[in-house]
């Protein structure tokens, strides 16, 4: 090397001369950065030093110089930047205070969470952030990290700058220095207040439920795959004389009927075998009288079956005036009065506790399937209430049924006054239940649609309901003059629910349905009226 010209040992010899050159122009260089290239190609990083040295004339004789390797700090500068940028960019509030507990450092997270900058906060006690109340929760925290303890996930409320509140999680970490003192605590602090909020709200609508599970007077556990009662609602618990809780682990099938296998007409044998729902009729003197046994298959987040719910209704006292009824025409009458009167309040019930759990879902697309649901149930509830003030129980004056059913699909849908106009044309027509129930399902859905989609932005128009007699058929007709059925959907194909359930409805009435979006959406089905299916 002796001899050779220096600046070539560098990366940058331009630059490696103009330090060079620095040296006898000001008489020194001080930590000049540059890169010494190996002779196996390998870069080192040096902070280079020089200064000149003279004669004893005082003339520059040449330079003395050094240069460190600076690469071992060179990395920890970029590790201590990379966990600075971490804190940084963190959305946490992460803090670190002397053990007095004035404020040391303070990120952005801090500044979004608690509402200061930090030029505000440096050097301020931490016991700001603390309501009034818990002060002290700030000293016992420091005590016990002065012991060598640490806090982890702790919940708690602290205050912004504007005074909210907010529910925090904290976790607290003594700050070392390189001798293993204890020279401060780090904070890292989570706002939480959405969960909370949100854990609240599910225990509320958990003992909503709760309570509305053990109000209703039907029989209800819920079941797994192997008979056994998960839970219990108070009436079920009642008849077997036990609390809910006890009910728990029992086996059904021995606790109501005291077998040791399930009975042949067990409807969850069925269940279990076809993953439907079965209904039953059962008599069971264990629990009392004759019950209606319905159960509903449970299933896991993949599909899988666990389970079922199983509702048994006390027909009893019905049971025994259907005995009466076949004695007496007028027993009959108004006993089917007041089972219409029962059917209609239960579905009142289940109305009401679909608008009651659509309270609880934040999803828009759930809260309109749950709103379908409650319309679907109003529209034979409003049969049930019909039937129930009629003279002629089994038929039902449709005309007055449809101003009740779509007055009340405006009100669901809260329609401005004006701005769809319903014209409703329909003759002196009487339907027995059976054809009436799935017809004002069928206008139920239909007029669903137009009021949610036929008319957007608060669009005027107007929508038809027509129904004619033709000999033994009808002509049933729903019309609007909205933005029209799109030409791209199939309406006998779609995979929406609902018009996949009118196209089913007008099967199960011998119908024919047409669709004409020349003007409009005009739906046109002819049908027949049903046979009256004996009960008794």
């Amino acid at each position: 090397m002796i001899g050779t010209d220096f600046s070539n040992y560098f990366t940058e010899p331009k630059k490696a001369e103009k330090g060079y050159q620095q040296v006898f122009k000001k008489g020194f260089v001080r930590d000049y950065p540059l890169k010494i290239q190996h002779k196996t190609g390998q870069v080192t990083q040096v902070l280079y030093n020089a200064s000149i040295y003279k004669d004893e004339s005082g003339d520059v004789v040449g330079v003395f110089a050094a240069a460190r390797d600076i690469t071992e700090r060179l990395k920890s500068e970029e590790k201590i930047q990379m966990l600075a940028n971490v804190v940084e960019s963190s959305d946490d509030a992460i803090i670190s205070k002397s053990l007095e507990g004035q404020i040391t450092s303070w990120n952005k997270g801090a500044e979004l969470i608690y509402g200061y900058s930090a030029e505000e906060i440096m050097g301020k006690d931490i016991s700001i952030l603390a309501p009034s109340q818990l002060k002290d929760e700030i000293n016992q925290f420091i005590e016990k990290i002065k012991k060598g303890e640490r806090i982890l996930h702790y919940e708690t409320l602290r205050v912004r700058k504007d005074g909210t509140k907010i529910n925090v999680s904290l976790t607290l970490s003594p700050i070392l220095n390189t001798s293993g003192d204890l020279v401060g605590i780090s904070t890292i602090a989570r706002d939480i207040t959405q969960r909370k909020k949100t854990d609240d709200e599910i225990l509320q609508a958990k003992e909503e439920w709760e309570h509305t599970f053990d109000s209703v007077p039907d029989l209800i556990a819920i079941l797994d795959t192997n008979f056994r009662v998960v839970r219990a609602n108070k009436a079920m618990a009642n008849r077997l004389n036990v609390d809910p809780e006890e009910a728990i682990g029992l086996t059904c099938y021995n606790v109501v009927h005291g077998l040791n296998a399930p009975p042949s007409f067990c409807p969850y044998m069925k269940l279990l075998e076809d993953g439907q729902e079965h209904t039953a009729e059962v008599h069971e003197d264990r629990l009392g009288g004759d019950f209606i046994v319905s159960v509903s298959p449970l299933h896991d987040s993949d599909g899988n079956l666990i389970g079922s719910v199983h509702v048994a209704r006390d027909i009893t006292d019905r049971k025994k005036a259907e005995d009466k009824i076949k004695k007496s025409l007028k027993e009959k009458e108004v006993l089917l009065s007041e089972i219409h009167h029962r059917v209609k309040n239960n579905m009142q019930i289940i109305s009401s506790l679909l608008s009651l759990q659509s309270q609880y879902v934040a999803k828009a697309e759930t809260v309109d399937v749950l709103q379908e649901s409650q319309d679907r149930v109003k529209a034979m509830a409003t049969i049930y209430e019909k039937l129930s003030q009629s003279n002629d129980l089994t038929k039902i004056n449709f005309e007055s049924y449809m101003q009740s059913l779509i007055q009340g699909l405006f009100y669901s849908h809260t329609i401005k006054e004006g701005q769809i106009n319903p014209i409703i044309k329909i003759e002196n027509i009487m339907l027995n239940i059976e054809t009436a129930i799935p017809c004002g399902l069928i206008i139920s859905e239909l007029v669903s649609n137009i009021l949610k989609h036929a008319f957007p932005e608060g669009r005027e128009g107007k929508m038809c309901v027509s129904l004619k007699a033709h000999d033994n058929r009808y002509e049933l007709k729903i019309s609007d003059d909205g933005i029209g059925f799109p030409e791209d959907i199939d309406f006998k194909t779609t995979d929406t629910l609902g018009l996949k359930l009118v196209n089913t409805l007008v099967k199960q009435i011998d119908g024919e349905i047409t669709l004409d979006r020349s003007h409009g959406t005009e739906y046109n089905i002819i049908f027949r009226e049903l046979e009256y299916q004996k009960r008794i």
